[in-house]
C-alpha cells in the first residue's frame, strides 16, 4: 500500500469485505452468547473495515493508485524499448541496439497533492 502497488489496493478491499463479513457474524454470535466486550471489538473491526472501503473507494484516491502505475509503466516501456540516438548521424547505423539509460530530458512528477497532503512518488 505504501508503494501505491494497484494490487495492494484489491487486496486490502478483498480482505475488507471479508472483515465486515467476519464482524457481522461475530457481532451476532458474541451477542447471542453474552460477551458484551467481544461484541463491541468485532463492532469496532466492522467500523474500520467500512472506513477502509469508503476511503478506497474514493475517486481521488483511485486516481493516485492509477497514476502511479501508469507512471511507472512508462518508465519501465522508456528504459526497456527506446532506441539509442547517434550523435550528428541522420540514422542509427544500429537499429536493434537498445538504451538502458533514462532520456534525462523527460520530467515526471515527483509528487501530488491529495487531500491538501503532499504525496511522493
Amino acid at each position: 500500500m505504501l508503494r501505491l502497488s494497484k494490487w495492494a489496493r484489491s487486496l486490502t478491499i478483498l480482505f475488507s469485505w471479508l472483515r465486515l463479513v467476519s464482524a457481522v457474524s461475530g457481532t451476532i454470535g458474541a451477542a447471542l452468547v453474552g460477551q458484551r466486550s467481544n461484541a463491541v471489538g468485532e463492532v469496532l473491526g466492522g467500523l474500520f473495515a467500512v472506513w477502509m472501503l469508503w476511503y478506497l473507494s474514493k475517486p481521488e484516491v483511485i486516481l493516485v493508485f492509477q497514476l502511479h502505475e501508469n507512471l511507472d509503466l512508462r518508465e519501465s516501456l522508456n528504459l526497456r524499448y527506446r532506441v539509442r540516438a547517434t550523435e550528428g548521424a541522420i540514422a542509427d547505423p544500429n537499429p536493434t541496439t537498445r538504451d538502458l539509460e533514462a532520456n534525462r530530458n523527460e520530467t515526471k512528477p515527483v509528487s501530488v497533492t491529495l487531500f491538501g497532503r503532499k504525496i511522493d512518488m
